[in-house]
């Protein structure tokens, strides 16, 4: 996970608040509106009762009860529209804080994410450039080693009996190649494939150094 500049990070804080603050009015409203739902169909229920019993009874005495239970639908129906409505108008309302608040965000992580690099490029290079260096280096350094391997042989003749080379041969001291592969995993060479999976991909693949050690990427 990314450590985010402060001024991003509170950026980005104030776009999530925005939805949490429309989530637990979302969620007030929702519960509101299951409630007036479910008074309603209570309410109609009780009205398609009481109707249903005093079919024939035109003059009936449950009049009274059933003009009430209508005008208690008709009310309960306005609070239920009301909250309907105020649930949009809640989601567009945060929903544009939203759309202003990530484009806020995103403008300043643009800002803070050229800072970053423009602050740390150099240093980042500089150590490629002296790992690169220590590289060859160590390269040098194996060169000097076999050079010095073989001088302990070739020292000894030039100072005892250089003719004792027709007898005894020279040490073999195989071939050690840091750019051939030939299929053959290669730990000791780059080649342009490999800077690129690095470079591109964060990759580090298991034929490129020893075992163990791949890297496979962010």
């Amino acid at each position: 996970m990314t450590k985010m500049p402060a001024k991003v990070q509170a950026a980005i804080d104030a776009y999530k608040a925005a939805g949490q603050k429309l989530g637990d009015v979302d969620q007030r409203l929702d519960e509101r509106i299951a409630e007036l739902t479910a008074s309603i169909n209570a309410m109609q229920a009780e009205l398609d009762a009481l109707i249903d019993s005093t079919l024939d009874d035109l003059d009936a005495a449950t009049q009274p009860q059933e003009t009430d239970l209508r005008r208690r639908i008709v009310d309960a129906q306005l609070a239920l529209s009301a909250m309907t409505d105020r649930k949009g108008r809640a989601f567009r309302t945060v929903s544009g804080d939203q759309d202003r608040l990530a484009k806020a965000a995103v403008t300043i992580a643009k800002e803070e994410a050229r800072k970053f690099f423009d602050a740390g490029h150099d240093d980042a290079l500089s150590k490629v450039a002296e790992a690169k260096y220590a590289y060859l280096q160590a390269i040098v350094q194996y060169r000097a080693f076999r050079a010095a391997a073989g001088a302990i042989y070739y020292e000894t003749l030039r100072e005892t009996n250089p003719n004792l080379a027709r007898d005894i041969d020279a040490p073999f001291f195989a071939e050690q190649s840091f750019e051939f592969r030939g299929g053959s995993p290669q730990i000791y060479g780059v080649d342009s494939t490999e800077v690129h999976n690095a470079l591109k991909l964060g990759r580090i693949e298991a034929g490129s150094c020893a075992i163990g050690r791949e890297v496979y990427g962010d």
